[in-house]
């Protein structure tokens, strides 16, 4: 059985107060047998509880000057993590903490090498427990890779263009 998480919407979520009056906007992901984790969504600009309406797809109200953007922006969010989870579902995958950080702090294409290589190094699985040395091995590679090719699709990987990149090396 997939533990599905339950996403919400939070606008201050530690209740804190400051002098602007303008907080930022978190997701809260609960998955079962753990506890909830908050993760921020990146916006334009923060919202003041006046601004503020909670509901779904209408968070912001339009006094706000950038509601639309940071409307667009949730939804977005949103949707990259029930992307995730409905990937995982259909291979039959378990959806953990690590995944959705990973989803979430994704920099470049999905489909890319080049970037899948780079976010694997800034951001390892908790079970990768390497050498300081391993680590600047695959910096190194990733180096000579982008030499190589800036962007390969996993598409393109097969026996001839590792030929040629170790031709290139």
């Amino acid at each position: 059985m997939i533990r599905v998480p339950t996403i919400s919407v939070k606008h201050n979520w530690r209740n804190s107060t400051n002098r602007a009056g303008r907080y930022g906007v978190h997701l809260r992901v609960y998955l079962s047998g753990e506890q909830a984790r908050h993760y921020p969504v990146k916006l334009p600009s923060k919202v003041s509880n006046q601004e503020w309406l909670g509901k779904e797809n209408h968070w912001v109200k339009n006094t706000h000057p950038f509601y639309f953007e940071i409307n667009c922006k949730i939804s977005e969010t949103v949707n990259k993590l029930n992307d995730l989870v409905r990937r995982h579902y259909t291979q039959n995958k378990p959806v953990t903490f690590y995944t959705i950080e990973k989803e979430l702090m994704l920099r470049g294409e999905r489909n890319v090498l080049n970037d899948y290589f780079r976010n694997y190094i800034k951001h390892p699985p908790e079970t990768a427990i390497l050498d300081e040395v391993t680590w600047e091995k695959y910096r190194a590679c990733l180096l000579h890779l982008n030499n190589f090719q800036e962007k390969i699709a996993f598409s393109e990987v097969d026996e001839t263009l590792i030929a040629r990149f170790k031709n290139h090396v």
